[in-house]
């Protein structure tokens, strides 16, 4: 992807008058204006409209991620209905037309409730959802409409080492049973990859999903931790927890350096960027945002070069530009009517 060509796609919170469910309003004196749509910047941060056509069903929209066709998945997170949802590439535009709509749905995969976060590796597609707590996985197959997705079977690695029952396709387990679909899955422990879960009202589950060589890393927002998981076997594997005054907290967003492999973790609960390198585990802090007011970050997404970090403010209500060798961060859009949630760079 040459970096004169890409633009950067926003979903937003869509809940009026507050951030998410686990954050508080970014502005109590300020009701925002929900955003149903993915908005698209240019490389230097224009508004460049709509992503989505006008007039669909879509409702707090989260996670994105564009397959080897070029095509857009979109979390469409409403937990009264769950549903990802398939878009083709854009037309002149900048719009991508409705291919599948509930592609997944609560109906076809008990595992999807309230999704945030996809990622694609080959044809296989990784969905957090936040209810249900745990990362599920579909094998994508076919063209345009006639495009399907089943549940993969269950990781080898749950599927061997413990009785179950499991959500269909589940790769990384909740450490909480949460029914669902007429399915009680077996709570797995912390220790063995389980994923925490707080209850309501200060309720926190699995966030961003992201795979980094043959690793994937999720986000275990009660955990206070990034799990890391094998992921041919969805083997538990390891956890990055920071320490003291660095430690991880409440992690939510997670992007994948393009260039170097190295994991960037948004640390929301703290509001501190890391950075985490696989091959020699070192975990550093790569920018201090809550110290510059840059409170309640989310979304995060890399430039094609891996020079540029952005991430998204809640409370600010904007996208903004880490240069990563220089440390200097700058705006890079305007301020929103809503919250943006997550990140995404595509070519243009």
């Amino acid at each position: 992807m040459a970096n004169s060509s890409y633009r950067v796609y926003v979903t937003f919170s869509g809940e009026s008058s507050k951030i998410d469910d686990a954050a508080p309003p970014a502005d109590a004196s300020v009701d925002t204006e929900p955003i149903d749509n993915v908005k698209a910047l240019s490389r230097k941060g224009n508004d460049k409209g709509d992503v989505l056509p006008k007039g669909g069903a879509y409702a707090e929209l989260r996670g994105m991620a564009v397959d080897g066709q070029g095509r857009l998945y979109v979390a469409n997170a409403q937990k009264s209905g769950s549903s990802i949802d398939v878009f083709g590439p854009a037309g002149k535009d900048g719009t991508r037309p409705l291919l599948v709509s509930g592609l997944i749905t609560e109906s076809s995969s008990s595992a999807l409730w309230h999704p945030y976060q996809l990622a694609f590796d080959g044809s296989t597609l990784f969905v957090s959802s936040q209810d249900t707590n745990v990362v599920s996985a579909y094998t994508i197959t076919g063209n345009g409409t006639e495009t399907s997705a089943a549940p993969a079977a269950t990781c080898s690695y749950l599927s061997s080492q413990f009785g179950g029952p499991f959500f269909e396709g589940t790769w990384v387990a909740s450490s909480v049973a949460v029914p669902h679909g007429g399915v009680t899955p077996e709570a797995i422990a912390a220790t063995q990859g389980g994923l925490a879960m707080t209850t309501e009202p200060a309720r926190h589950s699995v966030r961003g999903i992201a795979l980094a060589g043959a690793q994937l890393f999720v986000a275990d927002e009660a955990g206070g931790r990034v799990a890391v998981y094998d992921l041919a076997t969805g083997t538990y594997q390891s956890a990055v927890t920071g320490v003291g005054s660095t430690a991880i907290v409440n992690p939510v967003g997670l992007a994948v350096n393009p260039q170097s492999g190295a994991v960037a973790i948004g640390s929301a609960g703290n509001d501190v960027l890391f950075l985490y390198v696989p091959s020699t585990t070192a975990l550093s802090v790569l920018y201090d945002a809550g110290a510059d007011g840059y409170s309640q970050i989310s979304g995060l997404a890399w430039s094609p070069d891996g020079e540029t970090l952005y991430f998204a403010s809640r409370k600010k209500r904007r996208v903004y530009a880490l240069d990563v060798a220089s440390g200097r961060v700058s705006k890079f859009s305007k301020k929103f009517d809503d919250s943006p949630e997550c990140l995404l760079v595509v070519a243009s």
